[in-house]
C-alpha cells in the first residue's frame, strides 16, 4: 500500500517542519543594520580597520550586534555632520534599525544603543566653508572633532 503523505510532495518538497531551524549570523545583522544606516543622511559608521584600508566598503563597520536567542541588542557608533539634530538622529538609527531587522528576520530587537563619537565638519585643506567659517582670525583645519 502506498504512502499516501509522500506522494503529496512526489517531485516537490515537504513544507518547513518545526524541527528545522534557521540560523542567522551576527555578520548578517550588522550587515542589515549597516546598510539601513547608509540610507540615513548626515551619519557616517566609525570603523572599518583593513576594509577601509584597502579602500572597500564594509557595511558593517562600526556595528556590534549582541544575539541572545531571539532578541538581539545593537551598538552603533557613528560620526554625525556638523548641524544635525543629534537626539533626532540617534532616535532615527534607533528606528530604522529596529524595523529594518525585525522585518527581515523576525527577530526582536530590545535595544539600538547609539554612540556619537565625532562631528563631521566641511573645514579642510582649502579653509571652511562658509557655515562653517570660524569667527575672529584664527582659522583651524579640523575634518572630524571626536
Amino acid at each position: 500500500m502506498p504512502n499516501m503523505e509522500n506522494e503529496k510532495y512526489e517531485g516537490d518538497f515537504a513544507p518547513a517542519q518545526p524541527e528545522d531551524t534557521t540560523r542567522i549570523s551576527d555578520e548578517v545583522l550588522s550587515t542589515i543594520a549597516g546598510v539601513e544606516l547608509s540610507r540615513i543622511e548626515g551619519v557616517a559608521p566609525v570603523g572599518g580597520g583593513i576594509t577601509d584600508f584597502l579602500g572597500m566598503k564594509s557595511p558593517s563597520k562600526g556595528i556590534k550586534i549582541e544575539a541572545h536567542g531571539e532578541e538581539i541588542t545593537v551598538e552603533v557608533v557613528v560620526i554625525v555632520d556638523y548641524g544635525v539634530n543629534i537626539p533626532e538622529i540617534a532616535q532615527e538609527i534607533q528606528t530604522k534599525l529596529r524595523k529594518a531587522i525585525t522585518g527581515m528576520t523576525g527577530k526582536f530587537v530590545n535595544a539600538v544603543n547609539v554612540t556619537i563619537q565625532g562631528i563631521k565638519t566641511n573645514v579642510g585643506k582649502h579653509g571652511p566653508s562658509e557655515e562653517n567659517k570660524p569667527q575672529g582670525d584664527k582659522e583651524e583645519e579640523v575634518e572630524c572633532v571626536q
